[in-house]
């Protein structure tokens, strides 16, 4: 009965295991990188499939930007809001599933 009970956990872990490979890449996309003062734009960390370019959404993940005072970024369910608030040139980074993607912004006044 016990070999069972194996059998059927690991065919409902199997089942369940869609999520993240060791193979998948994380990447960010966003809707642009060119801002103003003053506007917003989403972007989005995807763990990708190399071998079949499938992607889905990353959600865990955490955030930052360096220099800090020029985009601001609040979650907004599976995308991050990004709000210019300061002009310069500035790089987000996503760090999770122990990888680490980088993005780069522009913003003007």
């Amino acid at each position: 009965m016990r070999i069972l009970h194996y059998m059927w956990l690991g065919v409902v872990l199997a089942a369940c295991s869609g999520d993240q490979t060791t193979s998948d890449i994380l990447q960010i996309t966003a809707q642009e990188t060119a801002l103003s003062v003053g506007n917003t734009t989403v972007m989005q960390a995807l763990l990708v499939d190399p071998s079949t370019n499938a992607s889905m959404p990353a959600g865990d993940v955490s955030w930052s930007e360096a220099p800090d005072g020029i985009v601001m970024l609040s979650q907004q369910g599976d995308v991050q809001q990004v709000t210019a608030v300061g002009s310069g040139q500035v790089v987000v980074t996503a760090d999770g599933y122990g990888q680490t993607a980088k993005i780069g912004f522009s913003v003007t006044p």
